[in-house]
């Protein structure tokens, strides 16, 4: 292999200075030892206390932040940690998970071994020995942070790879674990994947680390082991591992190993998981031996062996006998699960630089639905929320990282720096840093960060890389050493102050915008709590426990693991879900009888209908963006279901509240009774929504003239008001009715100022004034909400006055 320009050579990392002073070093620990182990016993001693606090510190910020939520530890989960906590249930239970789930995905059922549940075999099986008076909730929130701020283990053995420094080591693992994000993930709020995955994925990077600092075939297989036992626990890490061949791959490219050393690499990297493949889990299920990371391992191993041992061919000759085998395999060998909604959603983020269209048509369906919530990309007011110390931190690593990447193989030109002493230094870092540990570093850094900004649910990715790189800051500078670490250290207690809630951020910096309101707004729950408390109440009391519930797939799972209900929809996207998902949403705004059709084909009994069906058409993910039905859909089943359910024959309105009708799915041959509701809710009103933009069951244009509301004001502006009255009621105090008047007052005016509709904040705040002996503003509340009620009911005719204030949300 030629030269490289940089003066390094593959087998020759070290000039025969800093070799001659890496043994002296070496002999230098021995020494210490023979000379006094009982001091350097001591320091390891240090060195785990000090790892141990830390630990208990990541806890702690994991426990405030999950308090700030205003939840007990003993609160039901949501979407799909609803999901994963009914399995953990089980298994604590002393049931077993089946092997086909008929409740989860009626009728047919869901194969359990599509997905990666180890998670829930753990803490299943460590439930049963939990506290007594510990509910299982309770205990799975514990285990949740106890797990997953043990992520400073490999952490810190991460950096202390790169550095050789127990105190940059230590660094690295308080700016990870006490950084702001990652305190905010495995809180206990949820049960994500990564909560038990990303710590073993963290030391399969420590592991990998090892092997970029001396590369071996056993240091290899170590970090193929922990990749494996990642792989079998986060489907995600299937991503990750096409990155690490990227690393692989360019290594030898770039001149950093020898390709003999990459064969080996990506063999024994990858083994593992080739053979755990062989079980039944997750990866047989997924046919990994046959998936684009396995035959890219294998062509990357053949085409760096070829070249190691094939001296004389040409250099195109081994890179095309890779792509051979990679191409090959994809063509003959079975097809590996299909990843097509992730790969899409990527494709239309690079090909829309981030941005989601609005023309809904611009994507595919899988891109429109997936491209969402924490697979949104972050914006620039999360940014100046969650990185701004941990990213001062790491520029200082940067500069460092570049100084040693400029150098590499290079000997330092000025004196070899003598060993480090201080009490927790350790044997300290190579002079200067090894080329392979350097790309690695850099590496590291650009595979995090920018899968971060792909996908916002990487978070804990872009921690690692920045973590690290304030160790590699406050290892390898050399000169003006002590005033880099004097501007570390304030920026370190920054970040560990900002995670356990006591320093601020800078999203301060960006104004109150559009967009930061829509934050508050979710992408998916568009109803207040106490309105689905109602709808669960209703179908456990009113549902037979064999019949199958159609409701989306946000709320299915808490039917399912809370009511036991079977449901149609879940919440796991690999698998037969997308292609549910691709015929029921469509349907819902096609003609009644289509949808029947579809919900009869799923045998289902009862059909969940929410009001932001039909009302919402907003990129963020509304059930007519995803099914690209923008104009409003006038003669769907989702438009009679909302304002004319008396006309449908095959679906009778069986219960309602102000967010969501259930109706009976009517067997072939019974015709429903034409119940009319009885609701006057906002959202539900035909005549007020007549009066504001026209008949719902004729076509309609875009937006109201000279107003420019349009459907989505009137959902919206009604859950705001919702929350306004929410907040008067937190603020009511019977016992001293007086004090509590000015913010029960506030809320009702908020709530009246955003949807002067709103029948029962009028009636509320009549009661208040009444009570403050306020009798005049108290008959002029009552005769607002007589005028609110007659325009919901259409005996008075909707004015200007009536209509919805617009809600700040993203378009």
């Amino acid at each position: 292999m030629s030269e490289v320009p940089d003066g390094y050579r593959p087998g020759e990392q070290m000039s025969p200075r800093v070799a001659e002073q890496l043994r002296d070093r070496r002999d230098g620990f021995r020494a210490r030892w023979a000379r006094d182990a009982g001091r350097e016993l001591s320091l390891i001693l240090i060195f785990v206390v000090s790892l141990a606090t830390i630990g208990v510190g990541a806890w702690s910020a994991k426990v405030g932040t999950f308090s700030k939520l205003g939840r007990d530890d003993d609160a039901t989960y949501w979407m799909e940690s609803a999901q994963r906590f009914r399995y953990v249930r089980m298994v604590a239970e002393g049931e077993e998970i089946p092997a086909v789930d008929a409740r989860m995905q009626a009728p047919d059922g869901y194969p359990t071994r599509s997905d990666t549940i180890g998670q829930e075999l753990l803490y299943g099986t460590l439930a049963r020995h939990r506290p007594p008076d510990w509910s299982i909730a309770r205990f799975t929130r514990f285990l949740t942070r106890v797990i997953a701020a043990s992520a400073v283990i490999p952490m810190a053995w991460l950096a202390w790879v790169v550095t050789r420094r127990r105190d940059a080591s230590l660094l690295a693992a308080l700016l990870y674990g006490l950084a702001l994000p990652v305190a905010e993930r495995g809180n206990g709020a949820v049960l994500y994947r990564e909560d038990l995955a990303f710590p073993v994925l963290l030391f399969h990077i420590a592991a990998l680390a090892g092997w970029a600092r001396k590369p071996h075939w056993g240091r290899a297989l170590t970090a193929g082991l922990f990749l494996a036992a990642a792989l079998l626990l986060w489907k995600v890490v299937t991503f990750y591992s096409l990155l690490l061949l990227v690393f692989l791959a360019s290594a030898w490219v770039f001149g950093r190993v020898e390709p003999g050393q990459v064969g080996l690499a990506a063999f024994g990297m990858f083994l593992p998981a080739v053979i755990a493949s062989l079980g039944p889990w997750s990866l047989s299920y997924d046919q990994f031996p046959t998936s684009t990371p396995a035959l890219a391992a294998l062509g990357l191993t053949l085409a760096a062996l070829l070249a190691a041992r094939g001296s004389g061919l040409p250099r195109f000759v081994p890179l095309l006998v890779g792509v051979a085998v990679v191409f090959g395999g994809k063509l003959l060998l079975p097809g590996e699960a299909s990843y097509t909604h992730a790969w899409e959603t990527i494709v239309a983020k690079l090909t829309t630089f981030g941005g989601k269209p609005l023309d809904p048509t611009e994507l595919s369906f899988h891109a429109r639905h997936y491209w969402t919530g924490n697979y949104r990309s972050p914006t620039l007011r999360r940014l100046a929320r969650d990185w701004p110390w941990l990213a001062a931190v790491a520029i200082p690593g940067l500069i460092a990282l570049f100084g040693e990447l400029r150098r590499a193989g290079r000997p330092w030109p000025g004196p070899i720096r003598r060993p480090p002493t201080g009490l927790l230094e350790g044997d300290g870092p190579s002079d200067p840093m090894s080329p392979l540990i350097a790309w690695f570093v850099l590496w590291l850094t650009c595979a995090c960060v920018v899968s971060y900004l792909l996908f916002l649910k990487l978070m804990l990715f872009a921690a690692v890389p920045l973590a690290l790189l304030g160790a590699v800051a406050w290892a390898y500078f050399r000169r003006l050493r002590w005033l880099w670490r004097l501007t570390l250290a304030p920026l370190v207690g920054l970040v560990a102050l900002q995670g356990l809630g006591v320093a601020p951020s800078l999203e301060g910096l960006f104004e109150a915008s559009i967009a930061a309101d829509a934050d508050s707004v979710s992408e998916v729950v568009v109803f207040p709590p106490d309105g689905f408390a109602e709808l669960s109440a209703w179908v456990g009391d009113n549902t037979a426990e064999d019949e199958v519930v159609l409701a989306s797939f946000h709320i299915s799972p808490f039917l399912l693991t809370y009511l036991d209900r079977p449901t149609v929809l879940h919440c796991f996207f690999e698998g037969d879900l997308l292609e549910r998902l691709e015929t029921i949403v469509p349907a819902r705004f096609a003609t009644e009888e289509v949808l029947w059709e579809t919900a009869r084909s799923f045998e289902t009994s009862w059909y969940v209908h929410e009001a932001h069906f039909t009302l919402r058409t907003d990129p963020r993910m509304s059930q007519r963006y995803v099914a690209a039905a923008m104009d409003w859909p006038a003669d769907s089943a989702s438009a009679r279901m909302s304002f004319a359910p008396e006309t449908l024959e095959h679906f009778e309105l069986a219960w309602e509240n102000s967010w969501f009708r259930v109706f009976r799915v009517l067997p072939e041959g019974e015709r429903a009774s034409n119940r009319r509701s009885g609701e006057v809710a906002p959202v539900w009103s035909r005549p007020f929504f007549s009066g504001l933009f026209g008949d719902p069951l004729k076509p309609l244009a875009s937006a109201r003239a000279g107003a420019g509301l349009t459907p989505d004001d009137l959902l919206y502006s009604t859950l705001k008001a919702r929350s306004w009255m929410s907040y008067s009621a937190l603020h009511r105090d019977p016992e001293a009715p007086t004090e509590s008047f000015p913010e029960q007052e506030y809320g009702l005016q908020k709530a009246i100022e955003v949807a002067p509709y709103m029948v029962e904040a009028h009636q509320q705040l009549a009661t208040l004034y009444s009570l403050m002996g306020r009798h005049e503003r108290a008959e002029i509340s009552r005769r607002a909400a007589q005028r609110a009620t007659g325009v919901l009911r259409g005996t008075v005719p909707t004015g200007s006055q009536d209509a919805p204030r617009s809600v700040p949300r993203l378009p």
